[in-house]
C-alpha cells in the first residue's frame, strides 16, 4: 500500500507544476497595453504599441487581445499589424468566425508569432491594432496571455501617427504579361476609406520592354474614373522604364465601386510588387446642378440581362415631356459589345428606348429624351434599367430645354477650388514649378506648373 501511495504521489508531483514553475510562466507574460481604445472602423487611428515592448520577442510567443464588440454591427474586426503591414499570424487568430471577424459575444483572441518577418517587424515598427466596431481593453505578450501580477502597460498608444503612413493592401510579385495576369484586392480592404484617399502602385517595367501599361478597374471590370490620372504616366498614358511608383487620387465614385466590389489591376509588360492606400483630403459630394435630379446611384453589373436597376414611380412625380433621362454606364471590359435597355418597372416598353442601345468601350452615358407617353408610364410604373455586359452606376433626370447636365457639371468643376498634391500624394498648399495632381470638384488631373 505504501508503494502504491508513493507512486501516486510521484505522479501527482510530476503533473502539478510547482509554485516556482507557475511564477516562471506568469513572468513570461506582460501587459503591453491596458485601457479602453475604441476602433469604430478602419479609418480610426490604430492602437499603437511601441517597438521597445517587443525587444525580446521570440518565435512561439503569443499576443492576446481582450476586447468588446460594439452594437453598430453584428460583428467586430481585430487586425494585427507591425507598422502598417498585416502580420502573418493575423490569419491564425483564435475565436474568429470563418470570415475572420468576431461574433458579438467574443471577448478575446490570441495569435502565436512564428514568422521571422513578424518578429523583425514588431522589433522595428511595433504593433498596430486596427479594427471595426470593437473596443480594445488589454493586450498581453507572452505565454498563454496570463498577465504579470505587476503589469507595466504602455499608457501611450501613440494616437497621432504620421499621416503619411501607407497602409499595405496587397504585396507580392505579379508579372502582368500582356494583359494576362490581374491583381485583385477584396472590397473589405477599402472599408472605411473615402474619396480623396490615394492609391499607390509599386511596380517596374519588365526588362526589354519599351514601356508598360496599366488599367484600374473594380472586380467586375468597371473602369475607375481616376484611371490614367497618375502624374508619373507619360503623355500617352504609358509607364516609362525607371518609373517605380504610380499615385492615384480616388474619387467618391471610385471608392464606392471599390467598397462594393474590390479592385482589379490590369497591365502589360509590368511587374507589380505592392499596393498601398494613404489618407488624403476628403472630396465632398457635389450637389446636383440646377435642373438635374439624381434618381439612383450605386453599382449594378447587369450580366446577361440578369440584374436590373429599378427606380420607384414616386421619383417621377414631376417628370414631363422633353425631360432627359440619363444613365451612366460602362461596357464591361473584354465582353465584346454591350447593350442597355430602359422600360417600366413592370416591363412595359418605353418609346424612348427605341430598340435598345449598343455600348462600346468609350460609352460613359446614354441619354433618352422623354415623350408624353414615356412621362405618363414612368409616373405610373416607375423605371427599370437592364442590359448585357453593362455596369450601371447612376441614373439622373434633367429638365428639358436647359443646359445639359454634362455642361453644368463641367462648369461647376471649373469654378471649384483646386487642390494640389505632389507625386508622393501629399497636399501642397502653394505649389511651385513641377508636376502635381490637381483635384478640382470631382475631377482629378495631372498638371505641370512652370
Amino acid at each position: 500500500m505504501k508503494k502504491i501511495f508513493s507512486a501516486i504521489l510521484a505522479v501527482a508531483t510530476f503533473l502539478i507544476p510547482s509554485a516556482h514553475a507557475q511564477e516562471s510562466q506568469a513572468d513570461n507574460a506582460k501587459v503591453i497595453y491596458e485601457g479602453s481604445y475604441e476602433l469604430a472602423n478602419f479609418r480610426t487611428t490604430p492602437l499603437k504599441v511601441k517597438a521597445g515592448q517587443f525587444a525580446d520577442i521570440a518565435a512561439g510567443e503569443k499576443i492576446t487581445v481582450t476586447f468588446s464588440v460594439g452594437s453598430n454591427e453584428n460583428y467586430g474586426t481585430v487586425q494585427l499589424c507591425y507598422g502598417t503591414t498585416k502580420m502573418a499570424c493575423d490569419a491564425t487568430k483564435t475565436n474568429a468566425k470563418k470570415d475572420g471577424n468576431f461574433a458579438t459575444t467574443a471577448t478575446e483572441t490570441t495569435a502565436t508569432v512564428t514568422e521571422e518577418t513578424d518578429i523583425a517587424g514588431l522589433k522595428k515598427s511595433g504593433l498596430q491594432v486596427k479594427g471595426k466596431n470593437v473596443t480594445i481593453t488589454r493586450i498581453v505578450l507572452g505565454e498563454g496571455g496570463t498577465p504579470d501580477p505587476d503589469p507595466t502597460p504602455d499608457p501611450d498608444p501613440d494616437p497621432n501617427p504620421d499621416p503619411s503612413d501607407e497602409s499595405i493592401i496587397w504585396t507580392g510579385s505579379t508579372d502582368t504579361g500582356t494583359w494576362k495576369n490581374d491583381i485583385t484586392v477584396a472590397a473589405s480592404e477599402f472599408e472605411g476609406m473615402k474619396g480623396g484617399d490615394i492609391l499607390s502602385v509599386y511596380l517596374t517595367v519588365n526588362e526589354g520592354a519599351d514601356y508598360g501599361n496599366i488599367e484600374l478597374n473594380d472586380i467586375n471590370y468597371a473602369k475607375l474614373s481616376c484611371n490614367g490620372t497618375a502624374p508619373q504616366l507619360d503623355s500617352y498614358g504609358c509607364i516609362q522604364p525607371g518609373v517605380t511608383k504610380l499615385t492615384y487620387v480616388l474619387t467618391n465614385a471610385d471608392m464606392a465601386l471599390l467598397q462594393d466590389n474590390g479592385l482589379r489591376v490590369k497591365g502589360a509588360d509590368i511587374t507589380i510588387t505592392k499596393l498601398t492606400m494613404t489618407v488624403g483630403e476628403p472630396i465632398e459630394d457635389e450637389p446636383d446642378p440646377e435642373g438635374v435630379h439624381t434618381l439612383w446611384t450605386g453599382n449594378v453589373n447587369c450580366g446577361k440581362w440578369a440584374n436590373k436597376v429599378t427606380v420607384d414611380a414616386s421619383k417621377f412625380a414631376d417628370v414631363k415631356k422633353n425631360d432627359i433621362l440619363a444613365v451612366e454606364v460602362t461596357r464591361n471590359a473584354g465582353k465584346g459589345s454591350g447593350t442597355l435597355r430602359i422600360e417600366t418597372a413592370t416591363g412595359t416598353s418605353l418609346p424612348a428606348n427605341n430598340g435598345d442601345t449598343s455600348l462600346d468601350a468609350s460609352t460613359r452615358e446614354v441619354t433618352y429624351t422623354l415623350s408624353d407617353e414615356d412621362a405618363n408610364l414612368l409616373k405610373q410604373e416607375g423605371l427599370s434599367v437592364s442590359g448585357m455586359a453593362a455596369t450601371v452606376t447612376k441614373v439622373t433626370l434633367r429638365d428639358g430645354g436647359g443646359t445639359s447636365g454634362l455642361e453644368m457639371i463641367q462648369t461647376d468643376n471649373d469654378n471649384a477650388k483646386a487642390v494640389y498634391y505632389n507625386l508622393q500624394g501629399m497636399k501642397v498648399d502653394n505649389p511651385s514649378e513641377g508636376i502635381y495632381i490637381m483635384k478640382q470638384g470631382g475631377k482629378v488631373s495631372k498638371v505641370i506648373i512652370r
